[in-house]
């Protein structure tokens, strides 16, 4: 309950080191890489695209820095290089190349696939992708009081009146991504990622070194909170296994409690 996610709050501001929106762009090129498949490339998100391990702003190659809580939509005005908040915080932000003008600030909907637009406001971010990129969110949520998950579909369509400020601070659907939580699960690209923001060090082209992040998206640590925030569940429910239960549900819960068991949480 509350008691929980006041005390995800304190974890995951604890030693927090706001990283501005201009250095991310060199701590994506190493955050992103493809790791133990292929280090040479960053990993593009919701399309997989294979991108330069080092920043292309312009012209053959180049990058974005996607904001999967789309930027008009965090409660801010519109980022600059010089910005450490909401709209620089390296958990929400993911290398990206042309699909991002197709995402947009597109609300997360229903799909299967590829990634794709659904209607005029919705997109699906892809089978490989849906389960990181409601990590994402539930993290944004639990880290920024201004920002808020939501299935009221009214509060996610795009409002000029209302992007860029708080009012318009809203994402989901909520129960939507729960479900890709499930039927994502965390994957070794995450959980590689989520380190080097908690602790690896970048440089900039220039040779400047760029401290850590210093936090952790503990969803991806632990993602048996998403059950006891979103879902109401207990531990004891957790652990216990239903003899009803059918066996997707018993595989998908074995394997999260297998993370739970092996994995230590970092604060």
């Amino acid at each position: 309950g509350d008691e929980l996610v006041l005390a995800l709050e304190t974890i995951i501001r604890e030693g927090f080191n706001p990283v501005s929106y201009g250095d991310a762009r060199y701590v994506l090129a190493e955050a992103d890489l493809y790791h133990l498949w292929n280090n040479e490339n960053v990993r593009g998100i919701y399309d997989n695209d294979k991108i330069a391990n080092y920043w292309i702003g312009t012209g053959e190659g180049r990058w974005q820095r996607e904001h999967v809580w789309p930027n008009s939509k965090l409660g801010i005005p519109r980022v600059t290089n010089a910005s450490r908040n909401q709209g620089s915080d390296l958990h929400n932000l993911r290398a990206i190349t042309g699909i991002n003008q197709t995402r947009s600030n597109r609300y997360c909907a229903a799909g299967s696939g590829d990634a794709k637009t659904v209607g005029t406001q919705g997109f699906y971010p892809g089978d490989e992708h849906k389960g990181d990129v409601a990590r994402i969110l539930f993290y944004m949520e639990i880290m920024y009081d201004v920002l808020s998950l939501t299935n009221n579909v009214s509060l996610l369509e795009n409002d000029p009146n209302t992007n860029y400020t708080e009012d318009g601070a809203y994402q989901g659907l909520l129960d939507l991504l729960i479900e890709w939580h499930k039927e994502d699960p965390v994957d070794q690209f995450e959980m590689e990622r989520n380190n080097f923001i908690y602790s690896g060090v970048a440089t900039t082209p220039s040779g400047k070194e760029i401290a850590p992040q210093g936090n952790r998206n503990p969803f991806i640590d632990k993602p048996e909170l998403v059950h006891l925030i979103w879902e109401g569940m207990t531990i004891e429910q957790l652990l216990k296994v239903e003899e009803e239960a059918n066996e997707d549900t018993t595989i998908f819960y074995n394997n999260q409690l297998n993370i739970f068991e092996q994995r230590q949480f970092v604060m």
